[in-house]
């Protein structure tokens, strides 16, 4: 959650271009949701979903207003990091209701869907900040 909370610093601070905001609004969300969450009367999975939910919004928010910004250049990243995303959090609510189709589980799609929303995220970042250099070993 803390590697979370970091990514969505920066990606804050890159769209508002200063630490304070950044902090408020990658912050103030994630306790008022998280506080809200721990009142409600739901199952346990359910607010474990609710709070990961509210940490790609308050990852992938920033990221959609830069892309935006940029006139919607490498959209696709962020569409298919949006929709493995929304992915991996249905195979992780629906992990008991699945289990005649996948009798293993469904949490390993829930890592292979959320890895692969991550890599489609640093793709993005990669795109758009070509400061970033792969090293060469050669």
């Amino acid at each position: 959650m803390l590697i979370s909370l970091i990514a969505a610093g920066y990606f804050w601070k890159q769209f508002l271009g200063s630490h304070i905001k950044a902090l408020a609004v990658t912050l103030i969300p994630f306790f008022i949701i998280g506080l809200i969450r721990s009142q409600l009367s739901i199952p346990i999975h359910l607010r474990i979903g609710i709070g990961y939910s509210t940490l790609a919004l308050i990852i992938l928010t920033p990221i959609f207003l830069d892309c935006f910004k940029r006139k919607l250049t490498d959209v696709f990243s962020i569409i298919i990091a949006l929709g493995s995303f929304l992915l991996a959090i249905t195979m992780r609510q629906f992990d008991s209701v699945l289990k005649d189709i996948f009798p293993m589980g469904t949490h390993f799609l829930w890592h292979l869907f959320g890895g692969i929303s991550v890599y489609f995220i640093m793709d993005y970042v990669l795109k758009r900040d070509n400061s970033f250099k792969v090293a060469d070993f050669n």
